[in-house]
């Protein structure tokens, strides 16, 4: 037996404001994520400076906690103003 699918040419209820709504919330979660994922990163550095100021007996190549590089994937987010 062959079953059919949806028809190719099946019309389609589209409703354009929703659509656009759907889009502008999505924006604008976007825009909270890459500014939170800033801040954590900020926090995070302020910490490794915290943490190099407590331990300088320490050279900075014989710490035990990685040296926090900038992180790729943060630069490869679409900056938003603000």
């Amino acid at each position: 037996m062959e079953r059919h699918t949806s028809h190719p040419n099946r019309k389609v209820d589209h409703k354009p404001k929703e659509c656009l709504g759907l889009l502008e919330c999505m924006y604008a979660n976007l825009q909270l994520q890459t500014q939170l994922a800033q801040q954590q990163m900020a926090v995070l550095e302020h910490l490794q400076a915290s943490v190099t100021q407590l331990a300088p007996g320490r050279g900075s190549n014989n710490s035990s906690l990685p040296a926090l590089s900038p992180n790729p994937l943060l630069n490869h987010l679409p900056q938003f103003s603000k």
